[in-house]
């Protein structure tokens, strides 16, 4: 994602800083640099991992509890601060050659799901730039690796890479009713809807107007990006719930059959929509306790 900022949220000991990495400007930093871009990649982090605070919850004060917060985060770099109108979860071709290096790092370095908040269009990107992404989810899936992403905000029907990409499931947002939330991107990459209207994530509340850095806080944001956290979380979920991917893939007879199954366990389990007549935001609505009931070797 963005990068990686210290917050009240995140408990380090779920950070794993060793394999963390920057493919934005190249280095090995990305979880102890403190780049003011990181917010986006810490709300989304917060949806995931973020852990319950009994006192904060006694208290009544505004806290994020993650879908899965014993799941360990890898943080990779991958996008700098937005250009003009461009918010740093938009792509240009620079940032999908460093997302398709993440993607490759992550598959060889043991991880288990790869989250991304982030894309690109076909007119935001080259062909070639495109190409090598989508080498990239394929290998990763190959792995045994679940690949989920952002289906899209503000972007309607138009494909957004790499949710478009048959070995990922590209997740598009809903809200508390369970209906889609208006800015989401819709179409037939989007494969099931997860909440990502007025989500409650770890944030920051500006020093001053010139300032994309101040005190820790939490509050509530919107997107895609915070609807594939969830389904991230859930993925995390299943695999702990069924021994973890190597004894799944010895289980499903391989590797590739891992991410297979969850999408199949996904899809299956998911709410239908409140109405029937809503098309192309995906099969449905995530339900994380169904999709760890549903039985994967029938």
């Amino acid at each position: 994602d963005s990068g990686f900022l210290m917050h009240k949220e995140l408990d380090m000991v779920n950070i794993v800083a060793d394999l963390s990495r920057d493919f934005y400007d190249k280095d090995s930093d990305s979880a102890l640099q403190q780049y003011p871009e990181g917010q986006h990649g810490t709300a989304t982090a917060s949806v995931i991992i973020s852990k319950l605070d009994s006192d904060e919850e006694a208290k009544g004060l505004p806290h994020v509890d993650g879908v899965a917060p014993d799941a360990e985060l890898v943080p990779l770099r991958v996008t700098g601060r937005g250009r003009g109108v461009m918010h740093p979860a938009a792509l240009l071709s620079y940032g999908t050659i460093a997302l398709e290096q993440a993607i490759f790092y992550a598959a060889n370095n043991e991880c288990d799901v790869i989250s991304i908040s982030l894309g690109t269009l076909t007119v935001a990107s080259s062909g070639s730039a495109l190409v090598g992404l989508r080498n990239a989810c394929d290998y990763a899936a190959r792995c045994g690796v679940i690949v989920v992403a952002a289906a899209g905000n503000y972007t309607a029907g138009m494909s957004v890479f790499p949710a478009a990409f048959d070995s990922v499931i590209g997740v598009s947002a809903c809200d508390v009713n369970e209906l889609p939330w208006k800015w989401s991107a819709r179409g037939p990459h989007v494969a099931v809807a997860a909440p990502g209207h007025s989500v409650w994530c770890a944030n920051f509340q500006p020093d001053d107007k010139e300032s994309n850095k101040g005190q820790p806080n939490v509050d509530r944001s919107s997107g895609t990006s915070y609807a594939v956290a969830h389904v991230a979380g859930i993925a995390c979920l299943w695999l702990q719930y069924h021994g973890g991917r190597k004894y799944l893939a010895e289980k499903l007879g391989g590797e590739e059959n891992v991410p297979r199954k969850f999408r199949e366990a996904l899809l299956a389990t998911a709410h239908p929509w409140a109405l029937s007549t809503i098309k192309e935001y995906g099969v449905g609505v995530a339900d994380a306790f169904e999709c760890l009931r549903y039985d994967i070797f029938k």
